[in-house]
Formats: C-alpha cells, structure tokens, sequence
C-alpha cells in the first residue's frame, strides 16, 4: 500500500500549520481529480436548480407583496430618470409621497440589462435566479475555505433547499441578493482579501438596507480575526473601510440631500390621535416557532440542533458565530419588535456551514439519506406553493378588469397591495406613515363624518376590500389586512355605495357629493415637510 506523502500550507484565518495531501502521489491525483468534480457539480447543481426557478417563475405572474413594488421601481428607472423619488402609483397623495430611500442596485443593474434587451420579465426572472445560484455557489467557497471541499458540497446542498432561498429566489425580493453578497464579502474576509469584501459589503448596502446590520461583526473580523499586531489592524481595517465607504456614502448623501434622512420616510400629522396597535403582528413573526420552520426548513434545523448535541464545535467555528450574533445583536436592538424570520436571510448561510458540522457528525447513512430526500422535497414542495400563490386568482382578476373599465386613471383606491397599481394603473395607498396615517383611527374610531374627513384629505374615491385579507379583530388590532368590525360599518357609512362584489373582492365607490370642493386633494392648514418638488 503506498504512502501518502504530506506537506503543509497556511491557513487564511489563521497562521496555523495544517496537514494536505501532496499531489505527487498516486492516491491524491485520483482524490484531487474528484474534488475538482465536486466544483462541477456545485456549478450544476446550482445552475439547474436556478433554471428550475425561473421556469417556476415563468409560469406564474407578478403578484406577491413587496416584489411588484421592486418590479415596479425597475420599470421607473428604465424609463428615467435614472434615480426616480417616489412612485405616484403607491402611497402618493397631495400631501403625501413615498419616497424611494430605500437601495436601489438591484432595480438600477435590472434597468440596464432592460436597455439591452428590453422590459422583459422573464429578463426579471433570470436575473433573480442568477443571484440564487451566486448563493450557492458563495456559500460553497466559503465553507470550503474556512473548512474542506466535502463541507462546501454539504453546506451548498443545505442552503439551496432552505425554503426561504427557495421561495424568494423565484420572487423578486431583495432578500436573495443581499445574502448572495453578504456571503461572499464573509469568503473574501477569510480570504484575507479585505479591499473586495469592502466593496462587497458596500454593494450589499445598496441593495437592502438591513446590510448595515452586518458590518459591525464584518468589520471586527477583518480587523481583529487572527490576533494580528496593531499595524496590521490598521492596515486591514483602511483596506476594509475604505471601499466601503467610497461606495456607499455618495448614495448616503444623495439621500439626505433629496429626502434629509438617511433611512426613514418623512411624516405627517394625523388628524386624530390613533388607538394603539399590536406591534407584534407579522407575516412570520420570530415568536411563531412554525415561521421557523417555514422558513429555514426541517433540515437546516435539525442539523443544527445535531451540530450543538454532538458538540461539533471547533474554534474556527467563531469566525462563523461572530458573523452571525453580531448581526442578530443589532437586529434585536433596530427592528423595534418587527421581528420578521425573513430579515434573517442574509446570515442563513453562515448557519447553514455551521449545519454543514453535525451532517459530518451522523454516522448513519441512512439518516444522511433521509435528510437529502427531505431537503430536496423541501426544495419541490417550495417551488409548488410558489407557483400555486404566485397566480392571480380569476375572481381578483374580474375584480380588476372592472376596476380599469369603470374607474378613471386618478382614482386612488384604499387597498392593501401594491399589485392593485400594476394591474390596473390606478393609484393605491394604505398604511405607509406617510399615507394614509389615520388609518387605525379610521378602522376602530371614526363616526361617518370623521372617516368622510380622512378619506377626502387623501383623496380616496374607492375603498376596495380584499375578502381573505379581513381578520377578527376583537382580541388583536393591527394593519395586516381588513379589521372585521370596520368591514361591518361600510354599508352603514352614507357617502358609500357598493359598486362591485365577488367572492374574492367588494368595491365601494365615494359618493361624488361627499368630496370636498378641492377634489381629493389636501386640506391648505396641512402641510409637508419634504424637500421633494
């Protein structure tokens, strides 16, 4: 039997010596030859199952929450100015805009490949699926850095069927492009390459906004990870900083310069003091244990739950652990009680290396078996609830259809989904803090005088009501949908008329006598504070 012959090398994190196999012997050709394979397979399998995505995406229409607001802002920068402020379609009165602070580098690189070939989406689709398969392949790189090749392989199988990257790889949210860089800056650091992850970072940054919850435990790593001299902190620390800032304050600045804020919306005051809300009612709230599930999945969970049982820890485990509680400290401290599972996303492939460990921990290959059975069933039974939910249903689309035959282009509608701009061309607005802000006293306070009062200041000429959208509202208020009890008071309000009603949706029309004398525009004693023209 032949002899192994071994060298060292050093590592990226850490000045320690560890053990290869040289590429001089028989047996490590025929090892190194399958590695190099492996780094095929990843490129295939994470390409397919793009491919598999955007097909799912193809198949379905634009129609899910906050991506048909995404898909909407591409469109405006497509059609210039290249740095639109707000949508007039979306949360836009008289006396109130929508201003578009929020990162923009996934719409604007949307836009110019819309200049090469088109508004298309299925240009949309693709481009989406690609930063999925940059995901993949990212979290490959790095558990592969900080570990080996098999944990790169075990670590991309697990993040590409979390339900989460699944689901909103096929969507158009932001939450697939900023983990995509957010992992890939965390590869540069432990690649020592601190000038790109700057820059990573900073691209992070301008692409959703919950990326500066990274830079704190980013930032440590790449200035303090290895124990290095005061010299050498400096050095990486200006290596780090500097493309970071060069990036992101010039769009800092334009920010506060269009909007005098860096990350919030300019208010309003309301015309009545509004009740209180349940602050904690969310989509996926973290204190729901089944969001947990729904969105990192069965085997993401257990594995990490083998990782801690089996005490799979290593030291090297911190430059992971680092990353994540860094940014879960700032998350817990900056979300005030908004505690969405989703804005976890861009640390679920530092979690998912982390699993990586205690699938290395299982002895059984039946049980590795199963939990690759389980993962890809993850992965086909996500893309199916996709392509189900991501259909307007026929009865909305009669609901809309009547909308655009029978409404003028200026109507602003009171709905809680932005799709209702997209698919009827008609303005929307809802519960945006500089919108409609009397809403909760409107649902749970408002005589018919005081509700006719708030809907002309904003000038509301339909109410639209979307049947699965209205929630018992006896024990818990909030602003996730339609409260019960004001659904109730429509017909009883005097200045409404019911024009349109099918299982799916009621449409009540403004009474034209009820609207005040400016038509639908701003009371002259309210004024915004804006800058905007």
């Amino acid at each position: 039997m032949e002899k192994t012959l071994r060298t060292t090398h050093h590592s990226p994190l850490t000045n320690h010596q560890q053990p290869i196999t040289s590429h001089h012997s028989p047996v490590t050709t025929h090892q190194y030859t399958i590695f190099k394979k492996v780094d095929t397979l990843v490129w295939i399998a994470a390409l397919f199952a793009g491919l598999w995505l955007m097909g799912v995406g193809l198949n379905t229409q634009l129609y899910v929450g906050d991506e048909v607001f995404h898909y909407r802002l591409a469109k405006a920068i497509y059609a210039g100015p290249w740095r639109p402020l707000y949508d007039p379609l979306i949360h836009s009165s008289g006396i109130a805009k929508f201003d578009y602070v929020n990162a923009m580098l996934w719409h604007t690189l949307l836009a110019i490949l819309w200049k090469l070939t088109g508004v298309s989406f299925a240009v949309a689709q693709a481009y989406q699926a690609g930063y999925y398969v940059l995901l993949v392949v990212g979290t490959y790189l790095l558990a592969k850095t900080l570990y080996d090749r098999k944990m790169g392989l075990v670590a991309a199988m697990i993040v590409a069927t979390v339900p989460m990257m699944v689901s909103f790889s096929v969507l158009f949210y932001m939450d697939i492009p900023v983990t995509a860089l957010s992992v890939f800056c965390l590869f540069l650091i432990a690649k020592r390459r601190y000038r790109w992850a700057g820059a990573f970072l900073g691209l992070a940054f301008l692409t959703k906004r919950n990326a500066y919850l990274l830079a704190p435990g980013f930032t440590f790593l790449a200035v303090y990870f290895g124990n290095p001299g005061w010299k050498e902190r400096v050095k990486r620390g200006l290596s780090f900083l500097v493309p970071l800032g060069g990036i992101v304050l010039p769009e800092f600045c334009f920010r506060y310069y269009k909007f005098g804020t860096l990350t919030g919306f300019t208010e309003i005051e309301p015309i009545y003091p509004n009740p209180p809300l349940d602050r904690n009612w969310l989509v996926a709230g973290a204190g729901n244990p089944l969001s947990w599930v729904q969105y990192f999945g069965i085997v993401l969970l257990l594995l990490m739950v083998v990782y801690v049982v089996r005490r799979a820890y290593s030291k090297r485990d911190l430059f992971l652990w680092i990353s994540v509680a860094g940014y879960v400290f700032f998350y817990l401290i900056s979300f005030r009680g908004w505690y969405d599972v989703r804005y976890l996303a861009p640390v679920t492939p530092f979690v998912a290396v982390l699993a990586a460990k205690g699938w290395a921990g299982l002895r059984s290959r039946y049980v590795k078996g199963v939990l690759l059975g389980i993962g890809l069933l993850q992965f086909g039974a996500v893309s199916y609830y996709v392509y189900v939910h991501r259909q307007i249903p026929p009865a909305v689309q009669e609901g809309f259809e009547y909308i655009r035959a029978h409404t003028t282009e200026d109507e602003r509608i009171m709905y809680p989904e932005v799709n209702l701009a997209e698919w009827t061309g008609r303005p929307m607005m809802w519960r945006s803090r500089i919108s409609l802000v009397e809403l909760p006293y409107l649902f749970w306070k408002a005589d018919a005088e005081e509700a006719g009062r708030i809907l002309n200041r904003y000038g509301i000429g339909y109410i639209l009501v979307q049947k699965s959208r209205i929630y018992d509202d006896s024990k818990a208020h909030h602003l996730g949908g339609y409260p019960q009890s004001f659904v109730k008071k429509l017909p009883a309000f005097p200045f409404l008329k019911l024009v349109f009603e099918n299982e799916a949706l009621s449409l009540w029309r403004m009474d034209e006598k009820a609207k005040t004398k400016k038509g639908r525009e701003d009371e002259v004693r309210f004024r915004l504070k804006s800058t905007l023209p």
